[in-house]
């Protein structure tokens, strides 16, 4: 037996075992290898799985409009483990999703932020962008975005620019002929527009094939009421419009049948369907029951934007034939029963329009205060703005209500402040018109001081059209006016009116207010030359068109104008230049509105002919051509004035006198306290003169004595109470005069300061008479003792 060699085997049992570990070591490690990477395959692999579910789940809502969820999912993806191409997915999706959110949002200031949101995902897109293609998609979704926001010719420019092979979605590539159809729509190319729209109709495979055809059908119904949008400006007989109308109305027909009768339709399509085939038969020439067909739209499960679209559809139908009435109750049962609907707010400019339409302007104003409540609407507030505008327009008159005026001004405020602050490039088209409005609007109710306001506006840049600067300079003009300002600042608003307008609409007024304020300035040779500019060119333009001058004579600026040369060399002192100006047209005067002012002024030059009689007639047909109760009171006091200058019919003076004394110092009347004041010390100042005359020494203190109570603190009464001291009779003895001097300070009143201080002169006076007579005596009494 052969003998073992223990040590060998079991060095050899060591090192088999070590090898046996070695092996099976390795084999554990390979399999766990394999299980980790099998693992991370699988790992990956769902991964790979959850992120093309939430992609597919992301494109399969964008596609049906459901966009709320989207947003949260996407941006939960693990970016770190997708590649550039899922990237670029994610922010063209987000892109999309804020698209979506633009196109449903009626607010300005949020559909900036939209805006902004979609352009800079857009942005981030761009730097993942490795191909042609997909820089093609990426102007794909430029294009939709400029399309939500109405810039259909810069959607145009980028949907151009789009490759044939490009990097896009079967459903992209299917929607990007109805976008550049939509932004031809949009840009009234309807023609074009319809062939995009019928080659993503005729697509056998198009995805988007119900929403082609409906679109379709849209612009074969708008071109059964007007056919000429498919023939230009050429024009068609009523043959060919009928013909036409039929034709298109019955290709649309077919469209929303086809529609109808597609069983991939979904509720939304099918009830649009429904509702466009309702409206083009209303014009059909087999005339549906309408009222039978929209209530079975109104009792159906259709969303509420489709029975709302289905009553406009019957409100035109009633307006087209002049069934305005019920056009009105149909468009108020839409806000009735469907008020939360955004499309409802559109029977507001309906209505608007309606009312309009029939006269009704307290039903039209009614409405335009609705239309301002929701200032988004950024064309309807220009459109309401430009309808405001106008100083003919009833709507305007309306706002002669003090309450409705300021309902409508508190609107235009509120909208401005959200315009100015939020929307400042909107406000620059439309801050002109509201300005305007407002101003005009508080100007109708006397409100000086708010139209000045929104008027001075206007002078923080310069007008943008003539139009503009003649409309509110004519305004700033009249503002002056009615609030009675300086004849100064009018004339410079005047000025400012030549300075900025070129012979606007309201020119030749505006040099007839120059003129007359010139006029009340005293300016009167500036008012000659202005007054003569009117009358050459009235002059040129009647040569120029023909016409005799007595076609300008009806005229009442140019006819004013001759009055005012004639009524300013008066003022100058050329009594018989203006004598001969105003009698050639007196007779044309007569029946103008400013013939008292005429035939007053001329009253003063027939006094200062001393022609007597004619002034006075004259005056009497001043009396008799005005209705202003102050005016008569003025020439009253004209005539009386006058009869005392001629010293004609005065049995009754003083009775007349204190008769006028009384209507003037009445509270009743409008006569300022200086008119007050100037008009009563001509009317004493004559009754002391004629009391002098007729040596009536009790009238002449009487009425004294009323002056110095009523005016012994002003100048004047000072004379005629030195004329009492001095005898009537032009007796100078100074005996006489300390007489009557000391008899004066007796009866005088002491009230005022003044008063005490002519009272000193006259006690002074009295003084120097008593030195005087002492120094009389003095004298005699030398005189006889030196014998002389």
């Amino acid at each position: 037996m052969k003998k073992i060699n223990y040590k060998f085997a079991r060095n050899a049992l060591i090192i088999t075992s070590l090898l046996s570990g070695s092996v099976a070591t390795f084999i554990l490690v390979k399999k766990a290898r394999n299980e980790l990477q099998e693992k991370n395959i699988k790992e990956q692999l769902r991964q790979n799985v959850k992120i093309k579910h939430v992609f597919d789940a992301a494109k399969s809502r964008l596609q049906a409009g459901d966009i709320e969820q989207i947003e949260a999912s996407i941006q939960k993806l693990p970016k770190e483990k997708l590649n550039r191409t899922q990237i670029f997915e994610i922010y063209t999706i987000l892109a999309q999703v804020k698209i979506q959110k633009l196109q449903k949002s009626y607010k300005k200031d949020e559909r900036n932020r939209l805006f902004n949101e979609a352009i800079f995902y857009l942005k981030e897109a761009n730097d993942y962008v490795e191909m042609q293609s997909i820089q093609n998609a990426l102007l794909y979704y430029y294009g939709k975005l400029y399309i939500a926001t109405e810039n259909y010719a810069d959607a145009l420019e980028n949907f151009a620019s789009i490759h044939e092979h490009s990097r896009l979605s079967k459903f992209e590539k299917d929607m990007l002929n109805i976008y550049i159809g939509d932004c031809y729509f949009a840009l009234k190319d309807y023609r074009t527009a319809l062939q995009f729209y019928e080659t993503a109709a005729n697509d056998k495979n198009n995805s988007c094939i119900i929403l082609a055809k409906r679109k379709a059908a849209q612009i074969y119904a708008f071109a059964a009421k007007k056919p000429q949008i498919f023939e230009g400006d050429s024009k068609l007989n009523k043959e060919q419009v009928a013909n036409l109308t039929e034709k298109n109305r019955q290709q649309g027909e077919e469209l929303y049948k086809q529609i109808l009768a597609d069983k991939n339709s979904s509720l939304d399509e099918f009830a649009s369907a429904k509702v466009g085939l309702f409206a083009i038969n209303l014009n059909s020439n087999d005339e549906i029951d309408s009222y039978s067909a929209v209530n079975s739209i109104l009792n159906s499960t259709f969303d509420d934007s489709h029975k709302v679209e289905a009553l406009f559809a019957l409100a035109i139908h009633e307006e087209e034939k002049n069934n305005i009435q019920q056009a009105i109750n149909i468009m108020h049962g839409a806000l009735t029963n469907y008020r939360r609907i955004a499309s409802a707010k559109g029977a507001y400019i309906k209505l608007y329009n309606y009312y309009k339409d029939m006269g009704d302007w307290d039903g039209a104003f009614s409405m335009a205060k609705e239309l301002l409540n929701d200032p988004n609407n950024f064309k309807t507030l220009v459109y309401l703005s430009n309808d405001f505008a106008s100083d003919d327009n009833p709507l305007f008159k309306m706002l002669e209500n003090e309450k409705k005026v300021d309902a409508y001004i508190k609107a235009l405020e509120d909208i401005i402040s959200i315009y100015k602050t939020q929307m400042p490039r909107e406000w620059q088209q439309i801050k002109f018109q509201t300005n305007f409005i407002i101003a005009q609007s508080a100007f109708r109710i006397a409100n000086y001081k708010l139209s000045q306001k929104y008027l001075n506006e206007f002078y923080l840049e310069s007008f943008p059209d003539n139009e503009t600067a003649e409309k509110v300079l004519f305004l700033d003009i009249n503002l002056a006016k009615q609030q009675k300002l300086s004849p100064v600042v009018i004339i410079s608003r005047c000025l400012r009116y030549f300075s900025n307008v070129n012979k606007g609409e309201n020119y030749k007024e505006v040099m007839a207010v120059l003129l007359d304020n010139y006029y009340k300035c005293g300016l009167y040779s500036e008012a000659i030359n202005t007054a003569k500019k009117i009358y050459l060119d009235e002059l040129k333009q009647l040569t120029t068109q023909g016409k005799s001058q007595k076609i300008a004579i009806s005229d009442k600026n140019w006819l004013r104008t001759v009055a005012k040369i004639g009524q300013c060399y008066a003022k100058r002192g050329d009594y018989y230049q203006s004598d001969l100006i105003l009698k050639q047209y007196s007779l044309d005067f007569l029946n103008k509105d400013y013939a008292t002012d005429i035939y007053i002024d001329w009253a003063k030059v027939s006094s200062a002919l001393q022609q007597y009689y004619e002034a006075r007639r004259r005056y009497d047909i001043a009396w008799v051509k005005t209705e202003d109760d102050n005016q008569k009171l003025k020439i009253d006091i004209e005539r009386l004035l006058l009869d005392f200058k001629y010293r004609k019919f005065l049995e009754n003076f003083y009775n007349d006198s204190n008769a006028l004394l009384d209507l003037i110092n009445n509270s009743k009347n409008n006569f300022t306290n200086e008119e007050k004041k100037n008009y009563s010390r001509l009317i004493y100042e004559a009754m002391l003169e004629l009391a002098l005359e007729k040596h009536d020494s009790l009238m002449y203190s009487k009425v004294l004595e009323r002056i110095m109570n009523l005016y012994g603190s002003d100048y004047w009464p000072g004379y005629w109470a030195l004329r009492d001291i001095i005898n009537e009779d032009g007796e100078n003895d100074i005996n006489v005069i300390l007489k009557n001097s000391k008899m004066y300070i007796k009866k005088i009143p002491q009230k005022t300061e003044l008063q005490k201080k002519y009272l000193q002169i006259v006690q002074d006076q009295v003084d120097i008479i008593n030195n005087l007579n002492q120094t009389k005596d003095d004298i005699a009494s030398i005189k006889k003792e030196l014998g002389l």
